[in-house]
């Protein structure tokens, strides 16, 4: 505590202290700077690599197990070919894991093997092994380290979609078409990142669905599914010129309205909506040369007041809103039909008018979809989840095609849930090759993250992508890289081992030639920006490093200064009896608190820019007069949560660059020789 209390004292500035007050100064903002820029830096891009690798992943997997050209070249899988009871076709990684039979070759029905025929595997007893169900076994295996851990197999064609957009314009329908060839994928139902990526139905999608109702382009069961999983908030009449039933007004209470005359007949009234003490100009001249007066209901009749006269409107005589009136649903119902009747209310000048209006009648304003069940809801037209198993579903085939799961991309060029097309891929017969076309509908929406076939990829059905695959079409992709399991898990830090437990359970059961196993450092698009991520962090880490050795320089300087100027204290402290090590330990302490003062400030600082990140980069975009970064890569916002690693290496390094700093000083220091510094002075 003597020693503390010492540089204390040394530390807090004097009026005759000026140059070591400036130096002192200097060197917390130098450090404090070089800190917050550390952490800042650190920060942003370990977070930017953590969304990365939380997009590379949520498709793709953290590990994937691929078979390799062995798989195809062995008995096991090329057998089903010359099988009855696999209907002499090649069967995919989920048939195979599904099948109740290892070896489904019988010599009494099917063809005699030919003589050179593929090499066949088998185990101790003698029996063909199950590749792929020894491959979900070492799966299972790695479990019991990651419990969490999930599987299942994948595949992935080619084919080309088509899609018709049909949107309403006026009174006509509007036809548009949208073509690309795309490549698709199996729906990954077990992916435990699907909360994330499919997106929900946006207002815009419901409308459409209802206006497909309308028209009866939806099925029965699919339109009924698609009200009563729906939740209306608010609605506004479908005319542009709605006629406001009389019901609607409130009873003996007077509603401002323009009476519009033609031939001295009243032909409609403008319910106004504001009360006239409270219109503006505008209103007023529209307002000149028509009386405005007072709508009164009583039961069933109404009556107009203006300039002290009371008329009954007649029933042929309309109520026109001037603006649109924006209804909210007063009750929580589920539809059955597009006759279903909502309960309405508004407010209108100082009062309110409610009444009833059927849906059909009426357009969404405010709304959601609902897309969350206890059980299966297969007559949705949208993609929904399952919260027991928490588990997400396709919708069912129906008579409208397949449903699919498109990039959210194509969202952005127009294309709604309940939009139809086909998926056409060449299939070859024996005599010909012809176009298969398959009919399709869109289910929703997905964020693909980063992987290497982009937007491209459409997730659908298990049975559409092995139609595709097995039509021998000319988009058939490598096998060896089309099809596997993907194996998915939140920590990704255990990759590495959880890479190697497999291997060798593959190895132990004498299948490793089989399989490849592949973490996402080793995906070929991912790669070289995972390298360069580390490359980043290493490099920005000893620029820092070096910045804090010049920036920690100062507080040598500062201590040299202090030591010379406290040459008779430090004389008469020796002559009282303190140690060398007492003084050494005083001016080290004064640089050790130096620098955990600056890492403090430095720290305090860059918590404060990580809050405000978005409106920092909002400002220098407008400076420079385009985005700071590219939210395609970026994300749409940066990271703002402090680095543990950051602040770590803040929290060992500044400290130990001031103690060090403050060495040269604490040595000059205990040097001083008493007697000669006294005589002196």
């Amino acid at each position: 505590m003597f020693e503390l209390s010492i540089a204390k004292k040394y530390l807090i500035p004097r009026r005759r202290q000026l140059s070591a007050s400036l130096i002192a100064v200097l060197s917390i903002a130098v450090i404090s700077l070089v800190v917050w820029l550390v952490i800042l830096f650190l920060s942003v891009t370990e977070g930017i690599e953590r969304n990365w690798l939380d997009k590379l992943t949520a498709i793709n997997s953290p590990l994937r197990l691929t078979p390799t050209e062995a798989y195809y070249d062995s008995y096991y899988y090329q057998v089903d070919r010359i099988s009855s009871e696999s209907d002499y076709s090649l069967k995919s990684i989920a048939e195979k894991q599904r099948s109740s039979m290892t070896d489904p070759y019988q010599p009494d029905f099917d063809y005699q093997l030919p003589a050179s025929w593929y090499e066949t595997d088998r185990d101790d007893q003698g029996n063909v092994k199950d590749l792929v169900k020894l491959a979900y076994s070492s799966i299972d295996d790695l479990k019991r380290t990651a419990p969490d851990a999930k599987s299942q197999a994948f595949e992935t064609s080619g084919a080309l979609m088509r899609l018709k957009l049909t949107r309403p314009i006026g009174d006509s329908v509007h036809h548009q078409h949208l073509s690309q060839v795309s490549y698709l994928c199996s729906f990954p139902e077990q992916n435990p990142h699907l909360d994330q990526l499919i997106l929900s139905p946006t207002l815009p999608d419901l409308k459409h669905l209802l206006k497909l109702a309308q028209r009866g382009e939806l099925p029965d069961h699919e339109q009924t599914a698609l009200l009563q999983n729906i939740e209306i908030n608010e609605v506004v009449p479908a005319e542009n010129r709605f006629e406001l039933p009389r019901d609607f007004l409130p009873e003996n209470t007077p509603i401002h309205a323009q009476a519009i005359e033609k031939n001295d007949e009243i032909t409609h009234f403008v319910i106004l909506p504001y009360p006239r003490n409270q219109m503006n100009r505008s209103l007023d001249r529209y307002a000149e040369n028509q009386p405005i007066g007072e709508l009164v209901r009583n039961e069933d009749k109404l009556y107009f007041e203006c300039s002290g006269k009371r008329v009954e409107v007649p029933e042929s005589v309309v109520l026109i809103p001037r603006e649109q009136p924006r209804f909210k649903v007063t009750e929580k119902i589920k539809p059955h039909n597009l006759l279903t009747t909502l309960p309405l209310q508004s407010a209108c000048q100082k009062s309110v008018i409610k009444g009833l209006l059927r849906l059909k009648e009426t357009e969404i304003v405010k709304g959601k979809a609902i897309n969350q069940f206890e059980e299966e809801n297969p007559s949705l037209p949208w993609c929904y989840r399952i919260k027991n198993e928490g588990r997400w579903h396709l919708p069912e085939q129906n008579e409208r095609g397949y449903p699919v799961l498109i990039a959210k991309s194509f969202r952005d060029q127009g294309v709604l849930i309940g939009d139809s097309g086909t998926l056409s891929f060449p299939a070859s017969s024996a005599s010909m090759q012809s176009e298969q076309r398959l009919p399709i509908y869109v289910s929703g929406f997905y964020d693909p993250g980063v992987i290497s076939i982009g937007p491209k990829c459409i997730l659908v059905p298990e049975e559409l992508s092995r139609a595709a695959d097995n039509s021998l079409s000319c988009y058939t992709l490598d096998k060896t890289q089309s099809t596997g399991i993907f194996i998915w898990y939140k920590d990704l830090s255990k990759t590495d081992a959880l890479k190697a437990q497999l291997e060798k359970s593959l190895k132990d059961r004498g299948i490793d030639r089989y399989w490849k196993v592949t973490s996402y450092k080793q995906y070929d698009f991912a790669k070289d920006i995972l390298q360069q991520f580390q490359s980043d962090k290493y490099l920005f880490t000893i620029i820092g490093m070096i910045i804090l050795l010049v920036a920690c320089s100062n507080i040598s300087s500062l201590l040299i200064l202090l030591v010379n100027d406290k040459k008779r204290e430090i004389a008469i402290l020796q002559s009282l009896g303190a140690s060398k090590r007492s003084i050494a330990s005083i001016f080290g302490a004064c640089g050790m608190a130096l620098g955990v003062f600056s890492s403090l400030v430095g720290i305090t600082a860059a918590y404060f820019t990580l809050g405000n990140l978005d409106k920092l980069i909002r400002l220098l975009s407008f400076m420079q007069g385009h985005d700071l970064f590219n939210a395609a890569f970026y994300g749409s916002t940066l990271p703002k949560t402090m680095s543990h690693g950051s602040l770590l290496f803040i929290a060992i390094v500044v400290p130990v660059l001031s103690l060090l700093a403050g060495l040269i000083p604490a040595l000059k220091a205990v040097r001083i020789d008493p007697a000669v510094t006294l005589r002196s002075e």
